[in-house]
């Protein structure tokens, strides 16, 4: 049992890397290799009023293409068969593998993100006794504080998330109400679209985005977890950090890092 613990979480690691690498992903375009040297607020007051004058590099830059994570990835994985001990025994029935569905609404102490609504997939969850290990991908809508810059420059604003997710479980499978820790960490994407094109130099910029990396920290309840259907809610705090220049080589003075409060309701399908 104690080998098998140490190999959930590397499993659960060698498919998020597996995943990142697929060649499969989105290929975004625009990404430069050496930042334009304009600040993008800059950029963003240009699209807000119209879109403005102009805007010229101060920097030396080449374009370069960037992978995304792609939103409609499959993921396929077996629990293995033969003489093994189930990872989990209800009722004298096994589930080791379980699929995930939940939804988040995410509110930022700080900056000019008014909340983030999530829905996501763990499309492959493995789970013993007292523990579970599981692949997530996420996608949303970003709401931007109203007459805020970013509210005046950009729309269709959205985001996308995958990473990995971890509960421990404070009581047995056998118990009707199942409280939980839990813990998750993974890649961050934030896009948006220019409400008016930008001229920088010779291109014309009508969408943006910004890597990012973020995690969080909760506490939930498991309903009925003994069964095939069990539903679930938790409440967390979390943080993000946003990495490097935007994907158009724009240096990011819009978009701080934030920490925030989070609440999210869900369902298990245990096979």
């Amino acid at each position: 049992m104690f080998g098998r613990k140490i190999l959930l979480p590397l499993r659960a690691c060698a498919l998020l890397v597996g995943l990142l690498a697929l060649p499969g992903c989105v290929v975004y375009e625009g990404q430069y290799r050496i930042s334009r040297g304009i600040p993008l607020s800059k950029a963003m007051e240009a699209s807000a009023s119209g879109g403005g004058e102009p805007l010229h590099s101060t920097g030396s830059y080449e374009p370069t293409t960037a992978i995304g994570i792609a939103p409609d990835v499959a993921v396929a994985a077996s629990t293995g068969s033969g003489d093994r001990e189930p990872m989990v025994s209800y009722d004298k029935r096994a589930y080791g593998w379980q699929v995930q569905l939940d939804g988040v609404y995410s509110i930022p102490f700080s900056g000019d993100i008014a909340g983030i609504a999530l829905f996501s997939i763990a499309p492959f969850c493995l789970e013993t006794e007292y523990e579970s290990w599981g692949l997530y991908l996420g996608g949303g809508t970003v709401d931007l504080k109203s007459g805020s810059l970013p509210d005046r420059a950009a729309k269709d604003t959205w985001t996308m998330a995958v990473g990995l997710v971890y509960r421990r479980y404070l009581s047995g499978a056998h118990t009707f109400v199942s409280p939980y820790v839990t813990a998750n960490v993974g890649y961050q994407l934030l896009h948006w679209r220019y409400r008016n094109p930008i001229i920088v130099d010779a291109d014309t910029v009508r969408s943006d985005g910004l890597h990012g990396l973020g995690g969080s920290v909760g506490f939930g309840i498991t309903i009925n977890r003994k069964t095939n259907l069990s539903v679930f809610g938790e409440v967390g705090i979390g943080g993000t950090v946003f990495l490097g220049d935007s994907f158009e080589g724009f240096s990011n003075d819009v978009f701080d890092n934030y920490g925030y409060f989070s609440v999210k309701a869900g369902m298990s399908f245990k096979f």
